[in-house]
């Protein structure tokens, strides 16, 4: 007997783009989160292919950066920032004291009592910065991701988590159901009928010339009856 070619039809063609693009989607939402509570709970700025997401939480850097905007940094050799290019740093004095200060550039490195520093200041800022180290320095500065701005927004507050728990739910609910049934005893539909399989097979089969069944048709019938036996007995145990 010839087995029908299976060929994938549009319904599961568009399941499968359906579930890579909300995977895609998930992923992402995920990492952005998880990013967010590492810095909060670290102090630290994680960086995913040399690049990091900040939020800008105060309005020294009016106009040029808002309250809320999220931008972008780059790692760098603070050595080569020049006046006039934006950079974060970890505060270590006064009220920037452990924390993300994204200010501008005013002096070029310069060496001081054997170490190279940098002068930064806020743009809506009256006074420029104390004095910090290249060392502090933790990225340049490169643009804005405004489309990420309503995520932040939305996704680090309880609500948002709620959602972003019920999406986890929602792409394994499939998985979950199967799996709940499975110990529940309850049959998930899975498996074909056999008995219906039996019968397509019985009337498509022509019948032998003379009455006699052939070798191949009687040893297709043992197996069509072993597998019958087998499907009613778990019946009977069901």
């Amino acid at each position: 007997m010839k087995r029908a070619n299976k060929t994938p039809t549009v319904k599961n063609v568009f399941r499968i783009i359906k579930n890579v693009l909300f995977a895609v989607i998930l992923t992402f939402l995920m990492s952005v989160v998880v990013l967010t509570f590492i810095t909060k709970i670290s102090g630290k700025t994680p960086f995913v292919f040399g690049y990091s997401l900040q939020r800008v939480s105060s309005e020294s850097m009016k106009p040029t950066l808002e309250v809320g905007d999220i931008i972008l940094c780059k790692q760098c050799d603070p050595m080569t920032l020049k006046n006039g290019d934006i950079i974060t740093y970890e505060g270590k004095k006064g009220q920037f004291r452990d924390k993300l200060v994204t200010h501008r550039v005013i002096k070029e490195p310069y060496e001081e009592n054997g170490e190279y520093m940098l002068l930064t200041k806020g743009d809506d800022n009256p006074d420029e910065d104390s004095a910090i180290s290249v060392n502090d320095v933790v990225g340049i500065y490169t643009g804005k991701a405004d489309i990420l701005r309503p995520l932040f927004e939305f996704f680090v507050t309880p609500w948002g988590l709620l959602v972003m728990i019920a999406l986890i739910i929602l792409a394994f609910l499939e998985d979950i159901i199967i799996f709940v049934k499975a110990l529940l005893g309850i049959d998930t539909g899975e498996k074909k009928d056999v008995d219906e399989i039996i019968r397509k097979y019985r009337d498509k089969s022509p019948a032998p010339e003379g009455g006699e069944d052939t070798g191949d048709t009687a040893a297709i019938d043992a197996v069509v009856e072993s597998i019958s036996d087998e499907s009613d007995g778990d019946n009977a145990e069901g």
